[in-house]
């Protein structure tokens, strides 16, 4: 049988830690917070690692689920609890949310808000 990365079951993502590449399974991922060229993984279990990934990659190897609502973070949308004035509510954390993404989050959450009827007209 010939194995391709599409062969694989795709419910998950390598991260270079260090010498080691980790697996981390979506499901676990609450956000990213960049730290330049690296970032740092926040797990729904209270952990964290360092990874050796920038937000410009990490952007584009990421399924649509994850979405950068600030230039420091990337979010789980699976993994939101609640919107707030405070930002997004995931598990234990509050992630601030950029003034230029709120509209779109908002329209990618199907929650309605003002600043989704000027992103609609932008964009269309």
């Amino acid at each position: 049988m010939e194995y391709t990365s599409t062969s694989l079951k795709n419910d998950f993502i390598f991260f270079k830690n260090g010498r080691e590449w980790i697996r981390f399974y979506y499901r676990t991922i609450c956000y990213f917070e960049s730290k330049g060229a690296f970032s740092l993984i926040y797990l729904n279990d209270n952990s964290s690692f360092l990874i050796s990934e920038s937000f410009k990659d990490l952007e584009i190897r990421l399924p649509s689920f994850f979405f950068r609502v600030h230039r420091k973070y990337i979010v789980n949308l699976n993994e939101v609890i609640k919107v707030s004035h405070e930002g997004l509510h995931l598990n234990n954390y509050v992630i601030t949310i950029g003034n230029s993404r709120r509209g779109e989050l908002m329209f990618v959450l199907g929650i309605p808000d003002k600043g989704v009827y000027r992103f609609i007209t932008d964009y269309s």
